[in-house]
C-alpha cells in the first residue's frame, strides 16, 4: 500500500514533508516550540497533542494502526533497540540505502498496533521514544496510507489525506502550528 499510495518516498518521517509538500502541515507540541517535555504537565500535554490530531484524523475509524520504526547500522537489517523492539514487536519491512558512504543504513520495521489512540502501549512509544528523541523516522498511519503521522521531539508532522483536509486540520489546531513561514 505504501508504494501504491506514497510512491518512492523512502518511508522515514523526515523525509514526508518535503515529498508531500501539498498535504503537509506541522504542530508543535510545546509553546515557544520547546522540544523535549520537563515536566509532567508538559508531558500530559504532548500526550494530548499527540492523540488530538490522530483524532482529527479519525485514527480511531481504524482497526488497526501501522507504527514504523528505524534501526540503523552498517549492515541490514539493522537491529532496532531491544526495548523498542519489545514494545514494538515489527517485521523488518525493508531497508533504505545510506545516501553516502559515512552514512548508516536503515532498516524499517512496521508493527500492527491497535487504533485506539489512548491505548497505553502507544502513549509509551509517543512518549518515551518520539517526543524523547530515542528514535526517528518514525510513521503512524492506516493500512492504506491514505494518512501519515510522523511525531517527532518537538511535535508532529502530518500529511493529510489532501489539501483540504490539511487546511481544516491546522485551522483547527492553529494555536499549534509555527509562527515560521516556512511552517518548521
Amino acid at each position: 500500500m505504501w508504494d501504491e499510495s506514497i510512491g518512492a518516498v523512502p518511508p522515514l518521517g523526515s523525509d514526508l514533508r518535503t515529498a508531500l509538500p501539498q498535504r503537509w502541515v506541522r504542530f508543535h507540541y510545546l509553546p515557544d516550540s520547546e522540544r523535549i517535555p520537563a515536566t509532567a504537565a508538559q508531558r500530559h500535554e504532548v500526550l494530548r497533542r499527540y492523540r488530538e490530531v490522530l483524532r482529527a484524523l479519525d485514527a480511531g475509524a481504524e482497526e488497526q494502526l501501522l507504527v514504523t520504526t528505524c534501526g540503523w547500522g552498517r549492515s541490514t537489517p539493522a537491529p532496532r533497540p531491544t526495548d523498542l523492539a519489545d514494545l514494538l514487536p515489527g517485521t523488518h519491512w525493508r531497508d533504505v540505502p545510506p545516501g553516502s558512504s559515512d552514512d548508516l543504513a536503515v532498516s524499517v520495521y512496521a508493527t500492527s498496533v491497535s487504533a485506539d489512540v489512548d491505548d497505553p502501549a502507544l502513549g509509551e512509544f509517543l512518549l518515551v521514544w518520539a517526543a524523547d528523541n530515542r528514535t526517528v523516522d518514525a510513521i503512524i498511519a492506516p493500512p492504506s496510507c491514505a494518512w501519515l503521522f510522523h511525531p517527532y521531539d518537538g511535535g508532529m508532522d502530518v500529511i493529510a489525506r489532501d489539501p483540504a483536509e490539511r487546511d481544516r486540520i491546522a485551522e483547527r489546531f492553529t494555536e499549534w502550528l509555527s509562527p515560521r513561514a516556512d511552517g518548521l
